[in-house]
C-alpha cells in the first residue's frame, strides 16, 4: 500500500512529464527551493512558475519511476521523449508537513543516457 506521499510524488512527476504546470503549482509551497545541481537554484514560487513556463515543451515525456520513499522522499526513474531521449532523474523532496503536505523543497539529477 502507499502511503500520501508516495502517491503525491507519482502524481507530481507524472504532471512534470506531462507538463502539467497548473497541478505542480498546487502542490508546492509558497516557499519552495528547486535546486537542479549544476544548474540552477530557483527560490519561492514565481521564480518557480517561471522556472516551469520555460521548460513547457511541446510534447509530453513518458514516465517510468523506480521509487518513491519517506516525509523526505527521493523519485527516480528515466523519462523518454517522442523523440527517442532518455533521461535518468533522480528528485530528492521535503516537505512541509504531515498533514496535506506541500512540497517546500526538491532537488533534481538529471542525466541524459
Amino acid at each position: 500500500m502507499k502511503t500520501k506521499n508516495q502517491e503525491l510524488l507519482e502524481i507530481f512527476n507524472k504532471a512534470f512529464a506531462q507538463n502539467g504546470t497548473g497541478f505542480i503549482l498546487q502542490q508546492v509551497s509558497e516557499n519552495i527551493k528547486w535546486t537542479a545541481v549544476g544548474e540552477f537554484t530557483i527560490e519561492g514560487k514565481e521564480a518557480f512558475q517561471k522556472a516551469l513556463e520555460s521548460m513547457d515543451g511541446d510534447q509530453p515525456y513518458e514516465l517510468s519511476i523506480k521509487n518513491t520513499h519517506g516525509k523526505s522522499a527521493a523519485v527516480e526513474g528515466i523519462m523518454t521523449s517522442k523523440a527517442d531521449k532518455h533521461y535518468a532523474f533522480c528528485d530528492v523532496y521535503k516537505f512541509s508537513e504531515f498533514k496535506n503536505p506541500k512540497i517546500s523543497e526538491m532537488t533534481s539529477y538529471v542525466l541524459e543516457l
